[in-house]
């Protein structure tokens, strides 16, 4: 099965927020929806606890994995 997709069919997503405009954007937490307007709407209403100023989501797979779980890649200092 295709990581970025759950075991109930929908992609997953990435969810980050910040609460205060000095703050960093720090991911909050994932989800999965089928669609992305969905997935925004899951986001508003899983994390509507808090008031954020700013609210995103990216789907998993349009993340680059620089270090592999298979130890194999790396990244270093040069």
């Amino acid at each position: 099965m295709n990581k970025w997709i759950s075991e109930r069919g929908g992609a997953l997503y990435e969810v980050f927020g910040r609460s205060k405009s000095e703050e960093p954007l720090m991911h909050i937490g994932s989800l999965t929806a089928p669609n992305i307007e969905l997935a925004q709407a899951r986001a508003r209403m899983m994390y509507a606890e808090r008031e954020w100023i700013e609210l995103s989501i990216a789907p998993a797979c349009g993340f680059l994995s620089l270090v592999g779980k298979d130890g194999k890649t790396g990244v270093g200092f040069a």
